[in-house]
């Protein structure tokens, strides 16, 4: 899920009527928002306070910047800072006018922004509190003022994600009092992208986030977003959104190449975290060298805990796969020696390392290459082994299971499915996410012409727990059983 909170921030604003107004100098901080330049934006909205100081928007504003660079960077002392004047603002909002739309419309969105701050520095409690009081702030004001544009981004964003929420978890919903509908939520974001207002184009971005992940309809949300960006060459959020989609979808090559037009020091704000994902490519593309160069800049500026334990672990990797291993054991302790972050991605590396600190390199190499999609490399490290050879019982089960995945890729249906077979039964029941996965992949290939098969395949995903990346697969089979009703 962190992929929808990056692109829900990066977009997000609001206008208002009366005193609180989209005024020319918003218009202007808004914009450099979309360009990631987040002290002009601050700069702009100063001056703005004092030229409109009852317009409610500085505040909003104010706080976007200050969430954005928060998420981004994870300085645990600015969120700090940040929770006082949280209050301040949000009191001040509540002063307003009950008649006015836009009163519950800013608080509904400050108050959900409050919640994945806090949900980022580990404070689940108060980030669902937070949450159920922005998402309250927008449902009363949906009913008050139905016409009104602005609330129904994202409102309708937060009925089509909960509503994907699997059965499991449903209890947490009705406990909490979130009442979802799918097709209102589609209705609603619909209507948001149509309304001729700012939020629009926030919208329009996570309807195509959407699509790629639930909807299976990448090309058509790729082309999107790529003509998008060729209107809005500057919008640096809009290019990295793009960058992220593309790695998402293991286009490695396309989206390094607009990581090269996204540079340091160029007067937006560059997070250390961009240095993370461009060494993640970097390293599957086989640039071991490029890899960890990008990392060391990231461990070295990012003041967060979430992906140090990744980052030490593509170090790992990056020297463990040229034959350098000087530096493996400091790698190795780093990763297991380092905090916590609650990443889904740092507790796998971290297993990893835990279970097997010298893996097969021809399985590393393939898995990577993979990721990247660079899929006739990846083959060609996977011809090199027979399963009957590889001794631990995670990289024998892996081994069947990337030849499938491979097989697949190659539109190789029937050989691919009967792999995916093969690895569940080397797998048995252990808490691999490999299995799982396998039955989601089966499942999706079944979808059209065996639907009773692939609802089978979706409901033994259920037969396992407490492995790698649960969430995800469990989104994606509730996904899956939506379009099998």
């Amino acid at each position: 899920m962190k992929i929808f909170i990056c692109v829900f921030f990066f977009f997000s604003t609001a206008a208002a009527q009366g005193k609180t107004e989209f005024s020319p100098r918003i218009v202007q901080a808004y914009l450099y928002l979309f360009k990631l330049k987040l002290d002009s934006t601050q700069i702009v909205i100063r001056r703005n306070e004092q030229a409109e100081p009852d317009n409610e928007m500085n505040s909003l504003i104010y706080n976007y910047v200050e969430v954005i660079r928060i998420l981004l960077s994870e300085e645990y002392q600015v969120y700090l800072q940040w929770q006082n004047r949280f209050t301040v603002r949000t009191n001040g909002i509540k002063l307003m006018p009950d008649d006015s739309p836009f009163k519950q419309y800013i608080l509904g969105e400050m108050y959900i922004q409050s919640s994945m701050l806090k949900f980022k520095f580990s404070d689940q409690m108060g980030a669902l509190v937070d949450f159920k009081r922005g998402y309250g702030y927008l449902s009363a004001n949906e009913k008050k003022f139905p016409s009104f544009a602005y609330h129904k981004k994202t409102l309708g964003f937060v009925h089509i994600i909960l509503s994907y929420v699997p059965n499991k978890y449903k209890w947490f919903l009705h406990t909490f009092g979130f009442n979802t509908d799918f097709d209102k939520g589609v209705l609603q974001l619909k209507a948001a992208q149509e309304a001729q207002v700012a939020t629009k184009h926030e919208a329009f971005f996570l309807q195509q986030w959407i699509s790629i992940i639930f909807d299976s309809k990448t090309e058509e949300s790729l082309k999107s977003m790529t003509d998008f960006l060729a209107l809005h060459p500057d919008f640096v959020a809009a290019k990295w959104s793009l960058i992220m989609a593309l790695k998402h979808e293991n286009r490695v090559d396309e989206a390094l190449q607009l990581c090269d037009q996204i540079k340091p020091n160029s007067g937006f704000y560059y997070s250390p975290y961009f240095y993370f994902i461009n060494a993640q490519m970097q390293i599957y593309k086989g640039n071991y060298e490029k890899c960890k160069a990008e990392m060391q800049h990231f461990l070295t500026y990012y003041k967060g805990k979430m992906l140090r334990q990744s980052g030490f672990y593509f170090l790992f990797l990056a020297d463990y796969l040229v034959g350098r291993y000087d530096k493996l054991s400091v790698y190795k302790d780093s990763v297991l020696n380092t905090p916590e972050s609650g990443s889904e991605q740092d507790r796998v590396a971290r297993l990893i390392m835990l279970e097997n600190d010298k893996p097969t390199i021809e399985i590393v190499k393939a898995r990577l290459y993979f990721d990247g999609g660079y899929y006739n490399q990846s083959l060609e490290e996977i011809n090199k082994l027979q399963s009957n050879v590889v001794v631990n019982h995670r990289e024998s089960v892996e081994l069947l299971y990337r030849k499938a995945r491979l097989l697949e890729k190659m539109k190789d249906k029937a050989n691919a499915l009967n792999y995916y077979k093969l690895a569940i039964e080397k797998q048995k029941l252990k808490s691999y996410y490999f299995a799982p996965f396998c039955y989601l992949q089966m499942a999706k290939i079944l979808l059209t012409e065996n639907p009773a098969q692939s609802k089978n395949y979706i409901k033994r995903i259920d037969d396992y727990d407490d492995y790698e990346y649960q969430a995800a697969i469990a989104y994606e089979a509730k996904a899956l059983l939506k379009k099998l009703r």
